[in-house]
């Protein structure tokens, strides 16, 4: 049986989604290409060798330009397999964003077609899709779309690694239940805030 905190987020990821989907697309897409200056602006990112970068799905902030940025200085770029009803969400690096080097995956998401894994003990800094997020109890916290893929591959990553959110203004929040399995970000990248990550 649902916890009342797993169906206080369901009506939450609802409500962000559609927060999120009545951003004009065209401002979407320029706060997108903001938001990815400011994430390579970085440390961590100037620092990693190796990132891990979500590919966008529906309204999501588009970190494409991101990735462009990171194969551009000869860093190693790693995406996300999402494989249903598996414990495991294995990443692949990539050598480029060019659409006939994917493949349609689950959830409507691309899939490189060549699969080279990498370990995710080699990840400098990751970042990470959210709907929500909040700084609470002194961490960042997000909520993510509840199929509970993204904490577990968090939770295999080297105590090292960074873990950073990009999202827009209209996606924060004040505060939302947190359940034993969520893992908080080092940081959250928005619009309004650049920090230090």
């Amino acid at each position: 049986m649902p916890s009342p905190e797993s169906i206080r987020k369901a009506a939450l990821r609802a409500a962000l989604e559609a927060r999120r989907n009545a951003i004009p697309p065209e401002t979407r897409a320029a706060l997108s290409a903001a938001l990815c200056a400011r994430a390579a602006g970085l440390p961590a990112f100037s620092k990693a060798t190796t990132i891990h970068c979500y590919l966008p799905m529906r309204s999501e902030v588009d970190p494409r330009p991101l990735i462009t940025a990171a194969l551009a200085l000869g860093k190693r770029v790693a995406v996300p397999i999402f494989l249903r009803k598996s414990e495991e969400t294995p990443c692949a690096l990539i050598t480029s964003l060019d659409p006939s080097e994917f493949e349609p995956g689950v959830f409507g998401l691309s899939h490189p077609r060549t699969r080279a894994r990498l370990d995710p003990a080699e990840i400098d800094v990751v970042f990470v899709p959210l709907l929500g997020f909040a700084r609470m109890n002194g961490a960042w916290q997000r909520i993510g779309y509840g199929a509970g893929y993204y904490d577990t591959f968090l939770a295999r990553l080297a105590p090292r690694t960074r873990k950073i959110g990009i999202a827009f203004a209209e996606q924060r929040l004040d505060e939302f239940p947190i359940e034993a399995h969520d893992i908080a970000l080092d940081d959250v990248v928005t619009p309004d805030v650049m920090r230090q990550a």
